[in-house]
C-alpha cells in the first residue's frame, strides 16, 4: 500500500517494467517478517511475549536492518543505468523494501505484544534439513562450490546480447503472432529508417542516383526485404510519363517537373520522405529480421556508402534497442561492481573484519557465476531487464549470509564452542533461509502468467539464484568459520 501510494503521487502510472514493483515488494520484503516470526515463535516457546520480541530482537534485528539495506542498494545500482524505466524500477523498489523493513521492525513487533499465538506441536525426531545442512558442511561444500564454478563458468561466454522488441512477447501472445504472420505473407518485419543528409539538390539525378544504388545494395545483400524512397516513385513516374524502362529522370529539370507533379496530388505527401528545405530525407527499409548480426550488417553498409557529399546514418527502434544491447555489458559491469564494493563496504562496517567480509560474500561470487554460466546454457538473452538482475541478485541474496552471521555471533557469545555454535546457528537459521529461498522463487513464478518473454526468464534466474545462494550461504559460510574463527575472529575479540 505504501510502495503504490508513493508511485501515484510521485509519477502517476505504472509501466511493464514499475509493475514488477510490487512483486518484488511483496516476495522480497516478506523475508524480514518471516525471520522475526521464525526466531519469535522459538522464543515463544520459552518465554513471555514481551520478553521475546526483545531476545528475537537481540537476535536477528540488526540483520534484518542490514538485509534491507543490502536489497535497498541492489535496487538502487539500477540508477546507473541510462534507461528512465529502470532507474524508477529501482527508485520504487529500493522504496518498497524500505517501507517492508521498517514494518519488520517496527509494526509486526508491536502486532505481536498483543497477538494471541497458537504456537506449532513439536514434532519427534530430527529435522531432516538441519541434518542434512551439517552433513554438507566441511569438504562437501567446498567441493559443491567448487563443481558449479567449473560447470557453469563456461557458460558465461555463451551468454548473448540479442534481445529485441518483438521476441520480448511470448509467442502465444496475440503482438508476436500478428507480427509473425505478416512475415509470412510479405516477407518483412518492423520497418526501420536511413536519414541522409546533403548540401547538394536533393532532387538532382546525382544525389537520386547514389541513393538509389544504395538500396540495390541492401536488396542484393540479403540483409534486407523491401527498401523505399521517393527516388522509387520518381523513377515510376518517370518511365509511366516520358517510357522507356524504369529509371530515375537524366537531368534536374525532368527530375524536378516530376517532383512538383507529384507534390500537387492531395492523396500523396512527399514531407515525410524527403524535405529540400531541410537537406535531409529518408529511405524505409525492413530488416529481414532484428537480430543484431543483421542489424550490424546494414549499418556498415550503410556507412560505406557515406560520402562527404551525402552522409548516411540508420535509425529506428531496431537500433535503438541495439544500441542498449550493444552497451549493456558495459553498464551491467559498472552497476555490478559498483554494488559489490558497497555491499562489501556495509559487511566490514557490521563485522569489522576483512576475512568476515569475504567468507560472507563468497555465495555471491559463486552465485553470479551460476547465473551468468545458467542464461548462456539456456539462450537467455541479457537484456536491459535480466542484465541487472545480478544487482538485484546481490543485494537479495547476501542477506542469506548476513542472517547466517549474525545469528552464529548472537550463539557465539553465548558459548565459546565453535562446533556447538555452529550447530546451534545451522538449526535455528535453515529453515528460515531456505523458506525465504523458496518463498522468493515462488513469489517471482507469478510472472510466467505474463504475456513477457523476459518476465518468465526473471523466474528462472530467480530460481537458480535463490537456490545457490541460500545452500552455499548455509554450507561454505559455516565450513570457512570453523576453520578461521579462533585464528582470526574469536581470539581477537572483536567481531563477537
Amino acid at each position: 500500500m505504501w510502495v503504490m501510494g508513493t508511485m501515484g503521487w510521485m509519477k502517476g502510472d505504472i509501466s511493464m517494467i514499475t509493475a514488477l514493483v510490487p512483486i518484488f515488494t511483496i516476495v522480497m520484503g516478506s523475508a524480514d517478517g518471516l525471520h522475526f516470526m521464525s526466531h519469535y515463535l522459538e522464543n515463544l516457546d520459552k518465554m513471555e511475549r514481551k520478553e521475546a520480541v526483545a531476545e528475537t530482537l537481540r537476535a536477528v534485528g540488526s540483520a534484518l536492518i542490514m538485509t534491507t539495506l543490502t536489497t535497498m542498494v541492489g535496487f538502487l545500482g539500477l540508477l546507473m543505468i541510462p534507461t528512465t524505466g529502470m532507474k524508477q524500477m529501482g527508485v520504487f523498489a529500493a522504496m518498497g523494501i524500505g517501507y517492508a523493513g521498517l514494518a519488520s521492525w517496527v509494526i509486526l513487533p508491536l502486532m505481536t505484544l498483543s497477538a494471541r499465538i497458537n504456537l506449532p506441536g513439536k514434532r519427534d525426531g530430527k529435522d531432516p534439513l538441519h541434518s542434512f545442512i551439517v552433513k554438507m558442511i566441511g569438504w562437501r561444500a567446498v567441493l559443491i562450490g567448487v563443481l558449479l564454478v567449473a560447470i557453469f563458468l563456461p557458460g558465461i561466454w555463451l551468454v548473448k546480447t540479442d534481445f529485441n522488441f518483438i521476441t520480448m512477447y511470448k509467442p502465444r501472445t496475440a503482438v508476436r503472432r500478428n507480427v509473425e504472420k505478416i512475415r509470412e505473407i510479405f516477407d518483412i518485419s518492423v520497418p526501420a529508417f536511413i536519414l541522409y543528409r546533403s548540401d547538394e539538390d536533393l532532387i538532382s539525378p546525382k544525389v537520386g542516383l547514389h541513393v538509389l544504388s544504395l538500396e540495390d545494395a541492401l536488396r542484393s545483400s540479403g540483409l534486407t526485404g523491401e527498401v523505399f524512397s521517393v527516388y522509387d516513385i520518381l523513377s515510376r513516374m518517370n518511365s509511366f510519363l516520358f517510357g522507356g524502362a524504369p529509371g530515375y529522370p537524366p537531368n534536374n529539370v525532368r527530375a524536378q517537373f516530376l517532383y512538383r507533379l507529384m507534390n500537387t496530388q492531395k492523396f500523396l505527401d512527399l514531407s515525410s520522405f524527403v524535405n529540400p528545405a531541410f537537406k535531409e530525407g529518408r529511405i524505409i527499409f525492413f530488416p529481414v529480421d532484428l537480430s543484431s548480426s543483421v542489424l550490424a550488417g546494414i549499418e556498415k553498409r550503410v556507412e560505406a556508402f557515406s560520402t562527404p557529399e551525402i552522409e548516411y546514418d540508420v535509425t529506428g527502434l531496431p537500433y535503438v534497442i541495439k544500441d542498449m544491447n550493444d552497451r549493456i555489458v558495459s553498464d551491467q559491469n559498472r552497476v555490478v561492481l559498483v554494488v559489490l564494493a558497497i555491499v562489501a563496504g556495509m559487511m566490514f562496517i557490521v563485522h569489522r573484519n576483512i576475512l568476515m567480509v569475504f567468507i560472507s560474500m563468497l555465495p555471491i561470487l559463486i552465485t553470479l557465476v551460476v547465473l551468468f554460466g545458467f542464461m548462456g546454457y539456456t539462450g537467455i538473452d541479457l537484456s536491459l531487464v535480466t542484465s541487472n538482475m545480478a544487482s538485484i541478485t546481490i543485494g537479495v541474496g547476501i542477506d542469506h549470509s548476513i542472517h547466517f552471521a549474525g545469528m552464529y555471533r548472537y550463539y557465539r557469545r553465548k558459548n565459546s564452542d565453535v562446533e556447538k555454535a555452529l550447530r546451534e546457528t545451522s538449526k535455528h537459521v535453515a529453515k528460515p533461509v531456505f523458506a525465504n529461498a523458496l518463498g522468493l522463487a515462488l513469489g517471482i513464478s507469478v510472472m510466467n502468467f505474463s504475456p513477457m518473454t523476459f518476465h518468465t526468464w526473471l523466474s528462472m534466474i530467480m530460481w537458480v539464484t535463490m537456490l545457490t545462494s541460500s545452500f552455499t550461504s548455509l554450507t561454505l559460510v559455516p565450513t570457512f568459520i570453523r576453520r578461521f574463527d579462533d585464528r582470526f575472529l574469536g581470539a581477537r575479540g572483536k567481531w563477537l
